[in-house]
């Protein structure tokens, strides 16, 4: 079971940001297994189980990142990632982008946790302006569920111009979106070496069911148009 992060775990991150090579991280592989990944999958299962626990009808599967970088996408950066993250996401697709997901991400200098759908593709968010005009009121539910609580906020990338005409002016600060997540960021603090911190992001993504099942249909409705179509 997870029992909370140390500070070498927070050490290590920066010093990997600091020694992003090959040389420096085989030295230190050991140590990286045994005070980031190690924990991470031990938080990633503890969530998981929560889920089956309370949930089972979602059906999730857990996604770890690598530390390794793409090789393709160095962009003059070192070979390794200076942050981890783990995502759950629906089981009966092979891939977490393009539907809503939840996830965890630890860095340097910030953990970050909710839900969120990032796809390159506009007709997601497409449909999800045509939900808002058919029926505004169950995102009105929970707008009222988010305004209700301080951890997360609604962030994601908004349109300039485009789609600044939503008919519901209440719900425009979701209509604008490109993209969306609902989540909490938080600078690296004590609070992360507490056994009680697996607890606390449990409880924060089970809180974010409601969101997730309300745009789930969407990502799903998107997912057998494009089966059908190949």
């Amino acid at each position: 079971m997870f029992s909370g992060f140390t500070k070498e775990t927070v050490d290590f991150l920066w010093d990997i940001k600091l020694n992003n090579n090959r040389s420096w991280y085989n030295e230190h592989k050991e140590l990286c297994k045994r005070v980031l990944l190690i924990p991470m999958q031990e938080l990633a299962n503890d969530i998981y189980d929560a889920f089956e626990r309370e949930h089972p009808e979602m059906e999730l599967n857990v996604h770890m990142s690598r530390i390794y970088r793409d090789a393709r996408r160095l962009y003059g950066r070192g070979p390794y990632k200076d942050y981890l993250w783990f995502t759950l996401f629906d089981a009966s697709s092979e891939h977490w982008s393009g539907k809503p997901s939840f996830w965890f991400e630890i860095a340097s200098d910030r953990w970050s946790y909710g839900v969120g759908c990032y796809d390159e593709r506009t007709e997601m968010m497409r449909r999800f302006r045509k939900r808002i005009n058919a029926n505004p009121e169950p995102l009105r539910e929970l707008d009222a569920l988010l305004a209700s609580q301080t951890e997360f906020v609604l962030t994601g990338e908004d349109y300039k111009k485009q789609y600044q005409d939503c008919k519901y002016p209440d719900l425009q600060k979701w209509y604008g979106k490109r993209n969306f997540a609902i989540d909490h960021t938080q600078a690296i603090g004590p609070d992360i070496t507490s056994p009680d911190f697996g607890n606390r992001i449990i409880n924060g993504l089970l809180f974010l069911v409601p969101f997730y099942d309300y745009f789930y249909p969407i990502g799903r409705d998107l997912s057998s148009d494009d089966e059908e179509n190949e």
